[in-house]
């Protein structure tokens, strides 16, 4: 090994490596096939790319020590996006930091049970007569006399006559919509199989789905590697303007990761890849365009302009994934901006496009998508709400994965909480921290601006809650949940509640401009749904005590639909007219730039106060 080169050997998982000097560590992990959780995208902002390293580490950077505690460099902490390797070394990376860690991924979703098949691929067995100086028309006219006339590649129609001809003219022809795109030997009638994807911008999940008969067989869902290049999309945008080079690393991330829950789908059902002839994904905008390979750059830069809006029908030769070579992969069609194909499948497996009734549409993930229904007419927006709702730029926030706290109740003068995997918690995701701010501004210690209450105006709360109150060394007011004898405490610090307010201001604040827009209030709403990974999690009272949801007298007209984005690309697969209709939402949408309207900052400076107490 040369001696340019340095051994680097990662703990848990005992793998070693050897780097190039002057790597970062960032980009080592990344190599062994590790995502780190970065969601400043690597400019050392968010602190959560913590990694030990040991023997001897070089000294801290600025970056590091702002983020880092005193303690902790000392004992070797550092931040992977910072972080030279310039020796031999141990890194020790903690599952706080591995977003390949298990995460709660919402897969559930809910499909309409009056579900028509009429799948776009489908297959026809086929016994053909051999041709005769009695009967000697062409093969493919023999073939079309039996199953109709469509079109056909150079590329099948060289193949047919050894096709026929080495099987007795015994065939089962693979059709998807108007061509006819494989001819297999025998019949394989019953082996016609489809993945239906949603692409987030946190989380991707497929679904394994039989087209003969509409069986769901298999569910898989992984965390997208891109986090490791920023959590929201406006980090990926700016990434993607490095250059191609760029775009191809995002692009290649993404088509791996559907590529390895494909071989996990076929893997554990015992389907053949080749049998496997649609892949339908439903993505917000910039997810879609960097899957397709299409620069998203313009929708960073005024006026956030996509470069596609219907759908795209595209070919594995287009782009390589795992499954038959003739098969197709359908992209659905976009809104507008921000607001993309999985809105759009929201909309079409809610069937929101024919409703009666007045009803908000809430996806809230990483961004946040929101949709009105009214008098028939359809109107859309989105906000970027997620980075704080998953965890980011949150001080002892993570994800929703193995150690976050994930449920949180004042009993008493107590709390109580549950922990993913039921083991010692290490962090806060999204759903606890809307349940301890709520439960905190239902008890007076946050007021309605968002901060903590002075000494004089706690007088009532219980002496046990008061004292997790404290004032922490840089002399930001914090409230401790859970104490820990060795480490450092898990907290909610004066900055996490305003980084709160920022992501439900901006919901809210939609909201309210969608709601103007028709000249309506939120009395005159009839049902609210909420989609999503994160909506699915969250407790409805404490998400109406901080404003996300509008409050209702009546919360059984909040319902959850689960990953409707999941659903609607399913319905997609099972149903070829769904993608008529999804086309169709698209184009009857109407949408709203909030950054461009004149009334958002006024509606979002209102949205950043919480609600006066509810209960």
């Amino acid at each position: 090994m040369s001696q340019r080169h340095h051994k680097i050997i990662f703990q848990p998982y005992g793998i070693v490596s050897y780097v190039p000097k002057g790597t970062k560590a960032i980009e080592a992990i990344s190599q062994i096939g590790l995502d780190i959780n970065a969601p400043c995208g690597g400019a050392g902002t968010c602190g959560k790319c913590r990694i030990k390293v040991s023997p001897d580490p070089t000294p801290p950077s600025t970056l590091e020590i702002n983020t880092i505690s005193k303690e902790e460099l000392k004992k070797g902490w550092r931040l992977a996006c910072q972080y030279i390797l310039n020796s031999d070394a141990i890194i020790e990376i903690p599952a706080t930091s591995n977003t390949t860690s298990e995460q709660k991924i919402l897969i559930h979703s809910i499909m309409n049970k009056d579900q028509v098949m009429l799948p776009s691929v489908c297959k026809k067995f086929v016994k053909l007569t051999p041709p005769s100086l009695e009967d000697n028309r062409s093969d493919l006219d023999r073939l079309y006399d039996e199953i109709g006339k469509y079109k056909t590649s150079l590329k099948l129609l060289r193949n047919i006559p050894s096709r026929l001809r080495s099987n007795n003219y015994e065939c089962t022809a693979v059709i998807s919509d108007e061509t006819l795109i494989d001819l297999e030997p025998g019949d394989t009638s019953n082996k016609c199989y489809g993945v239906a994807f949603d692409i987030g911008t946190t989380t991707v999940a497929g679904t394994l789905l039989d087209l003969s008969n509409g069986k769901e067989l298999d569910v898989c869902a992984k965390v997208n590697p891109q986090v490791t290049y920023g959590d929201d999309v406006l980090s990926r945008i700016e990434y993607c303007s490095n250059g191609k080079d760029a775009l191809k690393t995002l692009h290649n991330s993404i088509v791996n990761c559907i590529s390895d829950i494909i071989a996990i789908l076929c893997n554990n059902t015992g389907i053949s890849k080749d049998n496997i002839y649609e892949v339908d994904i439903a993505g917000n905008t910039t997810m879609e365009h960097i899957f397709s390979g299409i620069d998203p750059t313009s929708l960073g830069q005024l006026p956030f302009t996509s470069t596609f809006t219907e759908n795209l029908t595209l070919n594995v030769d287009d782009i390589s994934l795992p499954i038959n070579p003739q098969g197709r992969i359908y992209i659905f069609p976009i809104i507008g901006g921000f607001v993309g194909g999985d809105t759009t499948a929201c909309i079409l497996t809610s069937k929101m496009y024919n409703t009666k009734e007045t009803t908000l549409l809430i996806d809230i993930g990483t961004n946040g998508e929101i949709v009105l229904a009214h008098n028939g007419e359809l109107l859309a927006a989105s906000t970027a709400a997620g980075p704080a709702l998953e965890g980011a730029r949150i001080s002892c926030g993570m994800r929703a994965t193995i150690g976050a706290i994930e449920k949180v109740s004042f009993e008493g003068n107590d709390i109580e909480f549950s922990v993913i995997g039921d083991v010692e918690p290490v962090g806060i995701c999204g759903s606890a921290l809307i349940d301890i701010v709520a439960n905190l501004i239902n008890i007076g210690i946050i007021d309605s601006s968002g901060s903590f209450s002075s000494e004089e105006n706690l007088d009532k709360i219980p002496q046990n809650l008061r004292n997790r109150l404290l004032t922490n060394e840089k002399g930001q007011k914090e409230f401790i949940l859970v104490e820990k004898v060795k480490g450092n405490n898990i907290s909610l610090t004066q900055k996490d509640v305003r980084e709160l307010q920022l992501a439900v201001g901006a919901i809210r604040a939609g909201i309210a401009i969608l709601l103007k827009k028709v000249n309506i209030t939120t009395n005159d709403i009839d049902k609210i749904l909420m989609a999503g990974g994160f909506g699915n999690f969250i407790r409805r009272s404490n998400a109406q005590q901080i404003g996300l949801l509008p409050y209702t007298k009546n919360n059984n007209i909040i319902h959850y639909i689960g990953n409707a984005s999941l659903a609607g690309a399913k319905l997609a697969m099972l149903n070829a007219d769904s993608k008529k209709q999804a086309n169709n939402i698209a184009k009857k949408t109407k949408h709203l730039e909030l950054s461009l309207n004149n009334d958002f900052q006024m509606e979002f400076a209102s949205a950043m106060l919480f609600p006066e107490t509810l209960h």
